[in-house]
């Protein structure tokens, strides 16, 4: 199961060490931020970036300040592919969300448990998506499943691939098979239709920034490029798009 960064948000101190203690029994965290003050995490929330590289947002439904829809509601508008699990022992959930809504997976009733929270990393693990690609080194047109945390990047830049075929086509690498897929699609439209969370470092080049951070080499700021560990083309980053260098050398 993969690393994932955690926010909880509960005006009750038991419950989010509850919450705490079982996804620590359960799955491998790099970090875990916890709050009480809904009014505070919706100041930090929408004034800073702290909350920025968080992959699972834990909110409790009813809060005094904000409750969780409202910050939810926040959530989506700044970070559309965040996803969001509502605490509650509220039985009227069809009023805060349904099971469609994007991003936000079904509620966990208090008392929370081990076998609650397992579920819930059980369904996000499954969470993932098919596309119709050919592999490098493989003449076979096939459809292939991915968990978007797998992508490394995404890109129609075809220098620093291998592949030969260019035309209307983008290049998806798989990090946990080190292995490059040829798709027949443009950028803009994949992002699109599998609502990816990604950082482009150029017009035709997106980073899963936090794969990126794991897989540096080097950064060279004076030209411009990243070096990914067993990778012998450097990534270009265009000018529009300088800040994210600042990023993978801050961080």
């Amino acid at each position: 199961m993969r690393k994932y960064r955690i926010a909880i948000l509960d005006d009750e101190e038991r419950i989010i060490h509850s919450i705490e203690s079982c996804i620590k029994n359960n799955i491998t965290c790099s970090n875990i931020f916890k709050e009480t003050n809904s009014l505070k995490f919706s100041d930090d929330l929408n004034s800073s970036s702290m909350y920025e590289d968080i992959d699972i947002f834990f909110l409790d439904i009813e809060m005094p300040g904000k409750d969780g829809p409202q910050i939810a509601k926040e959530i989506k508008e700044k970070y559309p592919n965040k996803l969001i699990v509502f605490i509650s022992g509220y039985e009227n959930r069809s009023e805060v969300f349904s099971d469609n809504t994007p991003n936000v997976l079904r509620s966990i009733d208090k008392p929370i448990n081990d076998e609650k929270i397992k579920k819930v990393f059980e369904k996000i693990e499954n969470e993932s998506f098919c596309f119709k690609g050919v592999e490098f080194e493989s003449p076979e047109r096939k459809e292939y499943r991915i968990h978007p945390k797998d992508i490394l990047f995404i890109t129609s830049d075809f220098s620093i691939t291998p592949f030969d075929e260019k035309k209307n086509n983008i290049v998806l690498k798989n990090i946990h098979k080190s292995q490059s897929y040829r798709i027949k699609t443009s950028l803009t439209q994949f992002i699109k239709d599998h609502n990816l969370n990604l950082t482009p470092i150029s017009g035709s080049f997106y980073i899963n920034k936090n794969l990126v951070l794991e897989e540096i080499e080097a950064v060279d700021k004076k030209r411009k490029t990243i070096k990914l560990k067993n990778n012998d083309k450097l990534l270009q980053v265009t000018r529009d798009y300088l800040d994210i260098l600042k990023e993978l050398t801050k961080s």
